[in-house]
């Protein structure tokens, strides 16, 4: 589980810790490239800095959700080892009515190449029922 691979990369020092947070983010080992070389250090940064919430997400509840009036989009990595994003993308779809998901296969937590589809859904036209 990503849990004990956690623990396992941490004894590794930086090195560990680089593989823990680039596996995190999504990037499978073998595959990473220069970019995801840079990210790699650009997250050890962050977190020499930063402490993330350990303690459990809060959820909306269905009736929550139900109420989004907004049109919201919520883009997603299907491989995301700190959220369950199919559980989102299912409640989402059932209960938001205006929620455009987006739920990218072979994606974890860290979303590259977004910008177009954000501008897009920025600068359509807003329909009015």
């Amino acid at each position: 589980s990503f849990l004990v691979k956690a623990v396992l990369l941490q004894l590794l020092g930086d090195r560990g810790r680089r593989r823990l947070l680039l596996s995190a983010l999504g990037v499978r080992q073998g595959r990473a490239g220069p970019h995801d070389q840079a990210l790699g250090e650009f997250a050890l940064l962050i977190f020499k800095h930063f402490r993330p919430r350990l303690d459990r997400v809060q959820l909306a509840d269905d009736t929550t959700l139900a109420g989004l009036v907004p049109p919201t989009l919520v883009i997603a990595g299907a491989q995301d080892a700190m959220l369950d994003s199919n559980d989102t993308a299912r409640r989402l779809s059932q209960c938001g009515p205006n929620v455009e998901m987006r739920l990218l296969p072979d994606t974890g937590h860290y979303l590259p190449g977004q910008v177009q589809a954000v501008l897009d859904f920025l600068t359509k036209p807003a329909h009015h029922p």
